[in-house]
């Protein structure tokens, strides 16, 4: 093989080993972009749904609380104003609260087995939303205190249930996306070790590759040049060894043939002298 081929050769395996690790790089670049897409794509906004949630069901619970206050302390046009004010912002809250659940049910397909929270916030909502309409039609209809107190009564535990249910959805999305965040960081870590490793090797390959190829180079170079000096000092025994089949040692066998020519020329010349 001659000296063009060897250093073709040694380039060529640095390269691909310069090729292994930007594949290496992009595909972990890669795996880090779609962690975070699935974070942002799923994980957020299944929370942006539940936080609309609660807040619907905390509009709810606020203006069915008002109401029924209202309609216990005074009566007349401005409490019936006041109550009529309160239905609309009821009737508002609904509407967040089906906008807010039809995501969730979007997103809940994406999570198989968080399906027991969503149907344990369905129901829940729905039974305080059910709960909300008595009271609403109660105050209407101009129910006893105690009637009124025993819907409130009911009205507190699906406030309460609802709540709990949509908060624990939360806690749950919470630690999924600490999970997710945690998982790339990790992988981040670990991307981040290998491609440094993976430098600093194809770093010393390539000094060491480099390192070779000056030295079987150099070094037959150096002894031909050291023999062509003992022949210029007179000396045509001298002999250098072809250490390979390259250039470098075809002419190492040059210069042998060469050196055994002088010598015939040599003899040749001294024998015609005498």
């Amino acid at each position: 093989m001659n000296i063009r081929d060897k250093l073709l050769s040694r380039y060529f395996l640095i390269a691909l080993l310069t090729v292994g690790i930007s594949y290496f790089s992009i595909t972990s670049i890669h795996n880090i972009g779609m962690s975070y897409v699935e974070i942002a794509d799923e994980t957020i906004p299944m929370i942006a749904s539940l936080e609309n949630l609660r807040f619907a069901c905390l509009r709810l619970l606020s203006s069915t609380k008002e109401a029924a206050l209202i309609s216990r302390l005074t009566k007349g046009t401005e409490t019936d104003t006041a109550i009529d004010k309160e239905i609309d912002l009821i009737e508002t809250g609904i509407k967040k609260y089906e906008n807010a659940l039809k995501k969730y049910t979007i997103y809940i397909k994406l999570f198989p087995n968080e399906q027991s929270l969503f149907d344990t916030i369905k129901k829940n909502s729905q039974l305080l939303i059910a709960s909300s309409a008595k009271i609403m039609r109660a105050i209407a209809n101009g129910v006893s205190d105690s009637e009124l107190y025993e819907l409130k009564e009911n009205f507190k535990k699906y406030e309460k249930d609802t709540l709990k249910a949509i908060d624990a959805a939360l806690i749950n999305e919470t630690h999924e996306i600490n999970e997710r965040k945690e998982s790339v960081t990790y992988l981040l870590h670990n991307s981040e070790l290998i491609i440094m490793f993976a430098c600093i090797i194809s770093f010393i390959v390539a000094i060491v590759f480099g390192f070779v190829s000056a030295v079987n180079i150099s070094r037959p170079i150096r002894k031909l040049n050291l023999a062509m000096e003992e022949v210029g000092r007179g000396d045509l025994t001298v002999k250098t060894e072809a250490e390979s089949n390259d250039e470098i040692g075809s002419l190492s066998l040059t210069f042998n043939k060469m050196t055994v020519d002088l010598r015939e020329y040599e003899k040749t010349t001294h024998k015609s002298t005498y």
